[in-house]
């Protein structure tokens, strides 16, 4: 089975934000303390992460990390919630209507459906369901596994163990593919799966640590399962084509441990509400 990232492995979520951020902090410029168009949209992706950090650590809402970064980019720490949600939603459309996948993403899909799919990602539940629906593949995927229905998030080994146990697979019989190098590659090898980093920034090699540029090189082969595997890129569909089968192959495409049969998804959503029980 393979499981992925989400936001900067299938969506690319880094210039839909940057594109509705620049959009957002010209259209309210004049009320942006000393707002610089050349380096709002980097100051609003810090102010994101700072307020994300401590949604993941569950110190605020998803809703209030929301108010928490309007109330930063315009320095009214006192700014009434609804104010800081109209804001926010002013900013969310425009960010929503710049989703799309990276092109490489459907052509994997097509090509791996049938070994099983599901995302892992510390994103909200309620938004990736969203994103995966809005760009047409929410069916391609068995479960969505996130932070706030894990109640931890990446790169924490339960959420890659609480996935496996949500789709009734061993973590050993699962690669997962990421787009940040600790948190996805690191984190998943550490649970005991098949870690591997999506480096499409072109970052450096790390030493240890088995690195994809295109979900195009991505083969279930055997060999050294840490290794850098980076070729050059090819998008064509040859690079989709299966190689013979392998150990890890077979591992990847093995049957879920118990009963023996890959459970319904009925009940892959009632053990998501299981989930959800969990409290941080």
């Amino acid at each position: 089975m393979i499981l992925l990232d989400l936001d900067d492995t299938l969506l690319d979520h880094t210039a839909a934000s940057a594109e509705a951020a620049q959009w957002f902090g010209e259209r309210h410029a004049q009320r942006i303390p000393a707002f610089d168009p050349t380096e709002f949209a980097e100051h609003w992706n810090q102010t994101l992460e700072a307020a994300y950090s401590r949604f993941l650590r569950g110190e605020i809402s998803f809703q209030e990390q929301r108010r928490l970064r309007i109330r930063s980019i315009f320095a009214a720490p006192d700014m009434e919630a609804a104010h800081a949600d109209a804001l926010f939603n002013d900013y969310l459309e425009r960010y929503e209507a710049a989703w799309r996948l990276f092109p490489d993403v459907l052509p994997f899909l097509d090509a791996h459906r049938h070994r099983g799919l599901a995302i892992i990602s510390d994103g909200d539940q309620d938004q990736q369901r969203r994103k995966l629906e809005r760009t047409g593949i929410a069916g391609s995927f068995q479960a969505v596994v996130t932070a706030d229905l894990a109640g931890c998030c990446k790169p924490d080994a339960r959420i890659f163990q609480r996935a496996c146990e949500l789709l009734n697979i061993r973590t050993n019989a699962a690669a997962y593919i990421g787009d940040h190098p600790d948190k996805d590659a690191l984190g998943a090898c550490r649970a005991g799966m098949r870690g591997m980093w999506l480096n499409r920034r072109g970052k450096p090699a790390r030493d240890g640590l088995e690195m994809l540029t295109s979900l195009g090189q991505f083969h279930l082969v055997a060999g050294d399962r840490r290794k850098n595997v980076a070729e050059p890129a090819q998008n064509s569909q040859a690079d989709m084509q299966e190689d013979a089968v392998s150990p890890v192959t077979q591992a990847i495409d093995a049957k879920p441990a118990e009963p023996g049969q890959p459970i319904e998804p009925i009940l892959i959503q009632e053990k998501e509400r299981d989930l959800r029980r969990v409290v941080w």
